[in-house]
């Protein structure tokens, strides 16, 4: 069993009293066994935003990475809104520490690599996400343009092939269109 678990949580706010209304809140739950995950979610405020999870093994490893985080948001001009530092004892008190914006979201990796022996049947991994942390757009690549001629030389291409198969389903049955 790898509780008690350290858990400390974090949530920031960005305003510029124009457009710019942002959250950030980062987690950083530690194990028994000092391996531990640093959970982020941030995003336009009323809206669930995006989620990237990182796992650590080495326990100063996580702290001193938290440490940039928050330093780097509260440089940026964040303001703190909330701290909560505590421990975790069971499943049940760290779905309520996650809350519901964020427990049914997070992967059975990132659960198991802090309590090994938890139930993580029907989670799912995480897609990458869509932005990065100043909401810089990381989406799909463009879409790749065709020229004409390649795309003429597909057709072409296409047709020789359908013409070659036509061929040789004729050739493979000789009363083939006899009805």
């Amino acid at each position: 069993m790898s509780y008690p678990l350290d858990f400390a949580s974090y949530s920031m706010e960005f305003s510029d009293g124009q457009r710019s209304n942002k959250f950030y809140h980062a987690t950083l739950v530690v194990a028994a066994n000092q391996s531990a995950i640093i959970v982020r979610r941030w995003g336009k405020i009323g809206q669930p935003g995006e989620l990237k999870i990182d796992k650590f093994a080495i326990q100063k490893k996580a702290e001193s990475e938290f440490e940039k985080l928050l330093q780097s948001k509260l440089g940026k001009g964040y303001t703190t809104k909330s701290s909560n530092i505590k421990q975790v004892n069971t499943q049940d008190e760290l779905r309520l520490a996650f809350g519901p914006a964020v427990w049914p979201r997070l992967p059975g990796s990132a659960l198991q690599h802090i309590v090994a022996d938890i139930d993580v049947s029907g989670r799912r991994e995480l897609n990458p996400p869509r932005y990065d942390e100043n909401g810089k757009w990381l989406g799909e690549p463009p879409a790749r343009v065709f020229s004409r001629t390649e795309i003429e030389k597909a057709r072409q291409a296409q047709a020789e092939a359908d013409r070659m198969e036509a061929a040789k389903t004729y050739a493979s049955n000789p009363r083939f269109g006899l009805f």
